[in-house]
């Protein structure tokens, strides 16, 4: 095996360790070392076949029934480049300001959180409306059960319309 020094080293690729790799990666240019470990592989678009039970040996540890230690229940530990954010559901929506007030966060606006939520907008690709060709399962079922519970548009979450 060979031996590599870095001075900062995140483990995993997922939405917090993506997100950490680039805010840090300014510092790159300074001649600091990053890198950023990943457990599973980068599956290409052709890899992924839409299949529950083909897909969860290639993105889960263990097939995704790795049991407690006591034996009471499972836990599915993602193993795939972009960590859970691969197999989890893709809406995402800006907290709203009455939320965030509950929370209690000292000098944390609601203007600083739709600032830094609308920069991961763009860096993820996220948008309000789907071509319906892409809309997977999931988010369509997610939609028909907002729609029949009569909830408005408005408060769908954000890329799931």
């Amino acid at each position: 095996m060979r031996e590599r020094e870095f001075d900062i080293v995140i483990i995993g690729s997922g939405s917090g360790g993506g997100v950490m790799a680039s805010e840090l990666s300014g510092l790159c240019g300074e001649g600091v070392r990053i890198a950023v470990l990943e457990w599973g592989p980068k599956l290409r678009r052709q890899d992924y076949t839409g299949r529950e039970l083909e897909m969860v040996g290639r993105l889960y540890y263990d097939s995704g029934g790795f049991f407690t230690k006591d034996q009471t229940m499972t836990v599915a530990f993602c193993k795939a480049y972009g960590g859970c954010t691969t197999v989890y559901t893709g809406t995402s929506f800006i907290i709203k300001d009455k939320t965030l007030k509950k929370w209690g966060i000292d000098d944390l606006g609601w203007e600083e959180m739709k600032r830094r939520s609308l920069k991961y907008y763009e860096a993820n690709n996220l948008h309000e409306e789907n071509d319906p060709a892409l809309i997977n399962d999931n988010n369509r079922l997610f939609r028909m059960g907002c729609e029949n519970l009569g909830w408005p548009d408005e408060k769908i979450p954000v890329n799931t319309r």
